[in-house]
């Protein structure tokens, strides 16, 4: 009987601790889902459609923004002036993330980061217009699931890093020479470095050239202009090659890859003959062309991934290790590898202390890396303390400048613009080339020149500097840009206009009394027809009873010219001027092709000249 009962009451118990501990879990779950239902429908905005502006590379980014009470529902990007091809990624992209991640701590776009900066700040006046909490988010990491990195293993006859000019013709060259497996890496997500922003290329020889009627050109006119162009401290082996491939290369971008080159520039003093042209829908059009036409072949082409090292088997390359924009690890083994990257000169590590105060306005992503990896491998670098130096760049912002060359050099050829320095002071013939401006620029006080201009004058170079749809990102100055300026009395860039020359001067930094002084000594000599300072031949008078208007001009570069010393077969060398087996380079990475100085188009032409005969020498080396 008591055994009956104490059975009894065991089942009764556990009976009643099931209920309990149903009755728990039911009020923790009621309290878990309560807790969800409270966060999910706290009020973080106030809901709506809003718009923003943010700055991007070239101007105003406009962005509409739509909340719900929770969240960042949507991401438009509805006006902008960014650089088609360039931007896409980060127009694309950051709205994306954002609103997978309802967060605006986000990655900037490799290659496009002013792009990215200028949407993301958009988005910010927006979360702000709508009460969201603006320092929470740009602190919130993403909510959106990230895959763990693993590790990738692929195999090449050929490798080439570096998705510009030269690779992308390497690329090309060497599946149209029989190479099948080819595999091409490109750091940035999109076609955005130097290449991209290059104004053209030249082509002496080309059947384009002798289209115009220019008939009298040769290699050995070309060859002499680039020696005499770098000082004749080029390397003449490949001057001599890339002289006579230039034309030709030309060629085999207009009829083999389908670019489309048909219009000449101004002649440049430096070029004997005229022998310059630029890509019909400027040049990152040609990149894209050139993209289609490798993948189209049969190539992989891997964006986003970005070479850390080379791989090494002995004193041999054989591949290199990449990153790519999951994070993660690409093991390429391949029998040849091309560097291909580009510069150096958005690596202040790597520059010269001779260029502090010169504007840099290149490619981002010109840092060196293939230079980097290759020394490490035992390469031989040379004339690493050079730069492509120009004059007439314009510091849009501290340290970072763009181009005003052909609008000024066009302006004074048929104007009466005139160049002075702070002293108010005459400084060269105005239409003489490039280098002698730079010279002239770099004895002035602080390396500083001044365009001085009136109403004539500055209408044409205003135009000018506005720019078209073929004209580069690099040397565009937008009238609302211009407009800005002359209403911006402090900082960069120093615009300034105004009837009364002292007083106009004096708000630039200029002596006025003496420019006053140089304006009417210019007009005289005019008016006697001979410029006897300088020996300008295109005289024209500078009105003085309109308005002047002055822009400052300083030094410039994108370009370095020092890197790899490579054989003619493209080979890169070490130390001992041996080749390094399996490792080749073209284009900017290569040192010594430009000696002390290159000329106008000419490093855009031997990015894809170079870039072709490294394909062409891979291919015969696989081929044998």
């Amino acid at each position: 009987m008591f055994k009956r009962n104490l059975k009894s009451l065991t089942a009764l118990m556990l009976i009643v601790l099931m209920i309990v501990s149903m009755v728990t879990g039911c009020s923790q779950q009621s309290a878990t889902t309560q807790k969800t239902e409270q966060q999910s429908s706290e009020k973080l905005y106030n809901a709506g459609t809003y718009t923003g502006e943010g700055k991007g590379n070239n101007g105003t980014i406009k962005v509409e923004v739509t909340f719900t009470d929770a969240a960042i529902e949507s991401i438009k990007v509805i006006e902008h002036s960014e650089t088609a091809g360039l931007s896409d990624p980060a127009i694309e992209r950051i709205p994306t993330k954002i609103v997978e991640g309802q967060t605006l701590k986000v990655d900037a776009v490799t290659g496009a980061t002013n792009s990215s900066k200028g949407i993301i700040e958009a988005v910010t006046s927006c979360v702000q217009q709508a009460g969201g909490d603006v320092e929470s988010l740009k602190s919130a990491e993403s909510q959106a699931i990230k895959e763990e990195a693993k590790s990738i293993e692929k195999e090449a006859d050929l490798l080439i890093v570096g998705a510009g000019g030269a690779g992308l013709t390497a690329a090309n060259a060497a599946m149209e020479n029989g190479v099948e497996n080819v595999i091409l890496i490109e750091k940035l997500a999109s076609f955005a470095g130097a290449s991209s922003i290059a104004g053209g290329l030249a082509g002496g020889g080309s059947k384009l050239q002798k289209s115009f009627g220019l008939t009298d050109d040769s290699p050995e006119k070309i060859f002499m202009d680039i020696m005499k162009g770098g000082e004749y401290a080029n390397d003449p082996r490949l001057t001599w090659l890339w002289a006579n491939e230039m034309g030709p290369t030309l060629d085999w971008l207009i009829e083999d890859m389908g670019v489309v080159i048909e219009n000449q520039f101004s002649n440049f003093p430096e070029h004997s003959v005229q022998r310059s042209y630029y890509v019909t829908g400027k040049s990152i059009k040609m990149l894209e062309v050139l993209a289609e036409k490798f993948e189209a072949a049969g190539g992989t082409l891997m964006m986003e991934t970005e070479a850390k090292s080379l791989i090494m088997d002995g004193d041999a390359v054989v591949g290199a290790v990449a990153v790519d924009g999951e994070g993660n690890t690409v093991n390429i083994k391949a029998e040849k590898t091309i560097l291909a990257t580009g510069g150096f000169g958005n690596n202040p590590d790597m520059l010269s202390e001779a260029l502090d105060g010169v504007l840099f306005y290149g490619a981002s992503s010109s840092t060196g890396d293939g230079i980097n990896m290759a020394k490490d491998a035992g390469a031989e670098l040379k004339f690493m303390d050079y730069v492509k130096m120009y004059p007439q760049g314009i510091e849009v912002e501290p340290g970072k400048g763009r181009v005003a060359t052909v609008h000024s050099m066009q302006t004074t050829q048929n104007t009466g613009a005139i160049y002075v320095n702070k002293e108010g002071k005459r400084v060269v013939d105005e239409n003489l080339d490039f280098v002698s401006i730079k010279n002239a620029t770099k004895k002035q006080t602080d390396k500083i020149i001044y365009l001085v201009m009136d109403q004539k004058a500055w209408d044409k170079w205003s135009v000018l500097a506005n720019g078209d749809e073929n004209s580069s990102a690099a040397g565009k100055f937008t009238f609302e840009e211009q407009e800005k300026w002359f209403n911006t009395p402090d900082g960069t860039p120093i615009f300034r206009r105004g009837n009364n020359i002292e007083e106009v001067a004096k708000s630039a930094g200029i002596e006025g009394v003496a420019l006053k002084e140089t304006i009417d000594n210019w007009n005289k000599m005019v008016a006697a027809g001979e410029d006897s300072e300088f020996g300008r031949e295109e005289l024209f008078t500078l009105d003085t009873n309109g308005t002047y208007y002055i822009v400052e001009q300083k030094l410039r570069f994108a370009t370095t010219l020092g890197g790899l010393s490579i054989n003619e077969n493209f080979e890169v060398l070490n130390a001992n001027n041996e080749a390094i087996s399996g490792l080749y380079a073209a284009g900017e990475n290569v040192g010594g092709i430009h000696g002390y100085e290159s000329m106008p188009t000419c490093m855009l032409s031997w990015a894809v000249t170079s870039g072709k005969l490294a394909g062409e020498s891979v291919a015969a080396a696989l081929n044998k």
